[in-house]
């Protein structure tokens, strides 16, 4: 089961990244003119579409990789993130969904959500 967290964090973390960078270089590609926006034939996109979209790939992106690093250190609040994020991925189809179903079915463990639960120290529960 510690594998798994293992990798179910790596996992997160990668994901997260992918996401800042997909968004960086729109970003960039944007500023700098290599993208342009009205070329696209099928879909008008505008400049505030495009923005609001960068924006919400990178607020989805940081918590992802904030949540593969608690899932490494076995910090307790990654499990509540880590469900947050999962259901969230399954909307970002392919990789996404298929994130999200392993953590979701991961994370539904006693095994795994022992290891994220807080430690109790003896001499507080006297």
């Amino acid at each position: 089961m510690e594998r798994n967290l293992n990798v179910l964090g790596v996992l997160y973390i990668v994901l997260g990244a992918i996401g800042f960078l997909i968004a960086t270089l729109f970003i960039a590609g944007f500023v700098s003119g290599n993208l342009a926006l009205s070329d696209l034939k099928t879909v008008e996109i505008t400049p505030s579409m495009a923005t609001a979209a960068t924006l919400l790939m990178i607020l989805i992106s940081i918590p992802q990789v904030i949540a593969g690093v608690g899932l490494l250190e076995r910090a307790p609040w990654a499990l509540l993130l880590t469900n947050l994020l999962s259901v969230v991925n399954l909307f970002s189809f392919p990789f996404g969904t298929a994130v999200g179903i392993y953590s979701l079915w991961l994370l539904s463990k006693p095994e795994a959500r022992a290891l994220l639960r807080p430690l109790t120290n003896v001499s507080d529960a006297k």
